[in-house]
């Protein structure tokens, strides 16, 4: 294998600043893999913390509490925000992948508002989505797996609306595509695993203090199961925009790349199956 560089980079927000983007030109890589979390959804995200209480009633959600005005116009904006960071990865004229994560608006929920979504604006970018596929590049592996798990499904909140019996269908449809999708995969030394989320235990407690959830850890225990298992050669996951780094899980390099929002990313040099290097854009 000759020797690859990719750009990892996620949680646009809608924003994808100048800076970043004049310095992913600069770097000529090969392959651009992304995170997901196209939309700026930070002012739907204040407001749930603002009502983190009421919301846990049944019955309650959202839109209810501040009207449907305010949420639609909200909802809208979050929903034509995603369109911003994707013309421009489009404009970089290089191969990207992406998966995508909870603030991202598919097809299904933004026709419903008569709007465009997620995969109608990858496909007119030219960005490849990876909803729970292998994807081979080069001689490479990338493993993309779309979707998010909320934190009651992940049993850290508990809210009177979801029965355990919904929660407990729900995690063991996760755990099984993950055990599918991982059981595609051929070459593990060979494979970059690409998802939202961070793996349980690796830059996911949160720090924002501004969240009900600050302190706790978020991550994804099932991820965490099956590259305990299968062992790729990296895993690249967002969700966290306040960390950036990379630690090392066996032969598993454990990546967040930071939030592009924030002008992060990371650059990644890999030749003959082995990582060369990593560097941090900050």
């Amino acid at each position: 294998m000759n020797e690859m560089k990719i750009i990892a980079v996620g949680d646009f927000h809608g924003k994808f600043p100048k800076k970043l983007m004049d310095r992913i030109k600069k770097e000529n890589a090969d392959l651009i893999v992304s995170a997901g979390d196209f939309a700026d959804t930070f002012d739907l995200r204040d407001l749930v913390f603002k009502h983190w209480n009421e919301l846990g009633k049944e019955d309650i959600d959202l839109e209810k509490i501040i009207g449907k005005k305010k949420y639609m116009f909200l909802l809208k904006n979050a929903i034509d925000s995603m369109e911003v960071p994707m013309r421009q990865l489009e404009l970089l004229k290089r191969p990207v992948v992406t998966v995508y994560g909870n603030c991202d608006f598919l097809d299904n929920e933004a026709n419903k508002l008569g709007m465009h979504g997620f995969e109608h604006m990858c496909k007119k970018a030219r960005i490849f989505l990876l909803r729970r596929i292998v994807k081979r590049f080069n001689d490479l592996q990338i493993a993309g797996f779309s979707g998010y798990r909320s934190a009651t499904l992940k049993g850290i909140v508990k809210y009177n609306s979801c029965k355990k019996s919904e929660i407990k269908n729900v995690n063991k449809r996760w755990n099984n595509a993950l055990k599918k999708l991982f059981g595609e995969i051929k070459y593990p030394e060979r494979t970059i695993f690409l998802a939202h989320d961070m793996p349980y235990g690796y830059f996911d407690k949160i720090k924002n203090k501004l969240s009900p959830l600050s302190g706790k850890h978020v991550g994804d225990k099932y991820i965490l199961k099956y590259i305990k298992k299968h062992k790729p050669l990296i895993a690249i996951g967002g969700h966290m925009h306040e960390y950036q780094g990379k630690k090392k899980l066996g032969k598993t390099m454990m990546l967040n790349p930071g939030a592009a929002y924030d002008g992060k990313a990371a650059i990644i040099e890999i030749d003959n199956y082995k990582i060369k290097k990593i560097k941090f854009i900050k």
